[in-house]
């Protein structure tokens, strides 16, 4: 997966459907890798502390809905 998150200004919007495609299947996959044996395991969280994966998991998914939500009222904005 690559290390760069935002897309370029200069991207197609087909290219940016399809990464974020990748990314859902990417979570789909490490959602089902998430375990009891390893959630004491925990990993830094630069603002939040240490967080376990489980943790991770939910804070991507609420970070995506987020940004839904605000796609969805730019989009409302910008046809009304």
């Amino acid at each position: 997966m690559e290390k760069e998150h935002s897309p370029k200004e200069s991207e197609d919007i087909s290219v940016i459907k399809d990464k974020m495609i990748r990314v859902l299947k990417h979570m789909d996959e490490w959602g089902s890798k998430i375990t009891e044996e390893n959630m004491s395991q925990k990993s830094e969280h630069p603002v939040l502390g240490y967080l376990t994966a489980i943790e991770w998991y939910r804070l991507v998914i609420l970070h995506f809905q987020y940004h839904r939500k605000n796609k969805t009222k730019i989009n409302k904005i910008l046809t009304s």
